[in-house]
């Protein structure tokens, strides 16, 4: 079997101080804006908005002109000003925050993000005036403010009379987030799927885009160590109506295709994953945008986390690859029967992995 990109399951969680947190926000309003103004310029026949959309590797050293970047630091701070008690909740947490979590507060922020966008988008003349008055609905970020220190409390103490008030109060939040979008939805004109993206699928694909800035592609083969288990044969060949190709490897458990030697990787079963911080693991990134666009505020003052990676960069690499590995390399014990191996081919750089289906040479007795 073979598999292009991401194999598994990501245990990936966001666990920073407000520094990077409130970067982390001011980086999703600057995508969301980009991918604004392709639906403004555009419209719905000229361009499909989709996830490849958003800019997730672009910074505001990017901005072409003094007037972009004037323009768009008048946005991301009314909106990181609004949201700035919110932010700092979220920041305070002691607990990781997983991505499901973060999707709601993302969703929270975002009928904000998108009413402050079109508002400056107004006043450029980039769009029509509306018709009515510019005005933001706080609701539902106050409640869902107030359940950052419910879930805290949630998550520590396990009081099911606190959970089910959590329930109540997301539900609330729900619905004061789904209203409001429902007033703005007329702001973007046509009602198509360029539109829809903007205003309802953004954050969930913003999320899925993070995780390019994390690590690179890979592309992974995966082989079994025998061939006899039932389960295996009803998985993965068709019903046992399938076949099974073998391949000999050497001593050192290496296997040799395209006139090189990949070393086969034994996966790990065990309970859990392996936790990946998104904050720590920005490896996609080079050292400098990583300390001018996620690691430093406004004023040059540095995120803590950045004193184990920008200061000891050697240990801090050897941590993340060690990461990759884990994640790559573990599945849950309910798989231990399929006693599996991998081989992974991965790089930073884009021309190493090949854009098609390699092609293992079958010896004659295979």
């Amino acid at each position: 079997m073979t598999f292009w990109g991401s194999i598994g399951y990501k245990d990936l969680v966001f666990n920073g101080d407000k520094i990077v947190w409130k970067n982390l926000f001011k980086h999703y309003i600057m995508c969301l804006e980009h991918v604004s103004q392709i639906l403004i310029l555009a419209g719905e026949e000229h361009h499909k908005i989709d996830i490849n959309s958003i800019p997730v590797f672009k910074s505001y050293d990017d901005f072409p002109t003094s007037m972009y970047k004037e323009h768009f630091e008048k946005i991301s701070k009314e909106f990181l000003d609004i949201c700035d008690e919110f932010i700092q909740k979220i920041a305070t947490r002691t607990t990781p925050i997983r991505k499901d979590e973060l999707m709601m507060y993302l969703d929270t922020a975002h009928h904000i993000a998108v009413s402050i966008i079109h508002k400056n988008f107004e006043e450029k003349k980039f769009i029509p005036k509306s018709k009515t008055d510019f005005k933001i609905d706080l609701k539902a970020l106050k409640i869902t403010t107030k359940m950052i220190d419910m879930f805290e409390t949630l998550v520590k103490e396990e009081n099911g009379e606190l959970k089910f008030q959590v329930m109540i109060d997301a539900q609330k939040a729900t619905h004061e987030s789904i209203t409001f979008t429902k007033n703005i939805e007329d702001k973007f004109v046509l009602n198509s799927p360029n539109r829809n993206f903007v205003l309802s699928d953004f954050t969930r694909n913003y999320l899925d885009s993070l995780e390019k800035l994390m690590y690179p592609e890979s592309y992974i083969s995966c082989f079994m160590s025998e061939c006899k288990n039932s389960s295996v044969w009803g998985h993965y060949g068709d019903s046992h109506k399938g076949i099974c190709l073998m391949y000999e490897a050497d001593e050192e458990e290496n296997l040799s295709f395209e006139k090189r030697k990949h070393k086969l990787r034994k996966i790990d079963y065990k309970d859990g994953f392996v936790e990946i911080d998104f904050f720590q693991s920005l490896g996609s990134l080079p050292m400098k945008k990583l300390e001018t666009v996620w690691y430093s505020d406004e004023n040059n003052n540095l995120s803590d986390i950045s004193n184990d990676i920008l200061r000891n960069q050697d240990k801090w690499r050897k941590k993340y690859w060690e990461t990759f590995d884990g994640n790559i390399l573990t599945k849950t014990k309910d798989w231990k029967y399929e006693k599996e191996y991998r081989i992974i081919l991965s790089s930073t750089l884009d021309t190493y992995i090949p854009n098609h289906s390699i092609t293992f040479n079958t010896p004659p007795n295979s």
